[in-house]
């Protein structure tokens, strides 16, 4: 019964949000809309796969009580994913109008853009995928091996959001607080990477305890935050070093138009002076 009345109540929100969508859809509100959305769904879907890898790394060590979210932080990350999607589609603000239906359902690669709004959609139908398969009736049905092979692609899920997020998202890249949320998110990334490292290695029976998993963890998480850093370092070095032998480049090429003049005045003042002494020869004949 309660089931119902959630479903009965989201659909009529559902269609109030598609109304209030559409009526916004040509305002600068329906971008910023789309762009909290995304963010939003981008944090439940981070939440859904770390309490998850938490979950896990914490088995047979003791309870873990924060495990109750990971349903509700799942439901989350696809609704709000979802309604991301409603809100780009419903955008004639910024750049929905000049999409094809193929490249709003996903299976378009024609350039680096359309390729990376691909990549967020192909994530979303894998999060669907994840969430349709969990019911415990679902899990009996199909088998706990089948269900927890196709619960790992909830990490590809999350992987393809990143990239998404990280290549696509203004606020990661041109707004004004992109200062501060991309380090956010990229410390969410690093984070997730680290644990499901620690995850792989106690699956392979590589480490022991849960102090093990925790070291394993920071030790991960610092070792990409360093080469990060580094591989920024060397951009900004052959950045410069490019700058500074462009700056040489142009020197020598005003070097070089300055010799030419000099060779051009040196010619035309020679033939100068043979005019003017065959004007004296010339007097004195």
């Amino acid at each position: 019964m309660h089931s119902k009345a959630a479903v009965t109540l989201g659909a009529i929100v559902l269609f109030a949000f598609v109304l209030v969508s559409y009526s916004i859809g040509n305002t600068e509100a329906i971008w910023l809309q789309t762009r909290i959305l995304g963010l939003i769904s981008y944090g439940f879907l981070f939440l859904a796969v770390n309490i998850g890898l938490a979950k896990m790394l914490t088995k047979g060590s003791r309870s873990f009580d924060f495990f109750r979210f990971h349903v509700p932080a799942s439901i989350a990350s696809v609704v709000f994913t979802f309604t991301h999607f409603i809100s780009a589609f419903l955008d004639s603000y910024k750049w929905g109008e000049t999409l094809t239906a193929s490249q709003y359902i996903g299976f378009s690669f024609s350039d680096e853009w359309v390729t990376l709004i691909s990549i967020g959609v192909l994530s979303f139908y894998i999060m669907v995928l994840v969430s349709v398969t969990s019911p415990p009736k679902i899990v009996r049905y199909m088998g706990f091996k089948r269900w927890k092979a196709i619960h790992y692609l909830s990490y590809i899920a999350f992987y393809m959001a990143y990239v998404h997020s990280a290549n696509l998202g203004t606020d990661l890249k041109t707004s004004s607080i992109a200062p501060l949320i991309h380090p956010l998110v990229f410390a969410s990334f690093v984070l997730t990477l680290s644990l499901f490292t620690a995850r792989v290695l106690k699956g392979a029976g590589l480490t022991g305890d849960l102090s093990e998993s925790g070291l394993i963890i920071v030790f991960m998480f610092f070792l990409v935050i360093l080469s990060s850093d580094m591989a920024g370092m060397m951009r900004d070095n052959k950045a410069s070093e490019s700058a500074s032998q462009n700056r040489l480049d142009i020197q020598g090429n005003g070097i070089g138009r300055l010799e030419a003049q000099l060779d051009h005045l040196k010619n035309d003042t020679g033939e100068l002076g043979k005019a003017i002494a065959e004007v004296k020869y010339g007097k004195n004949s």
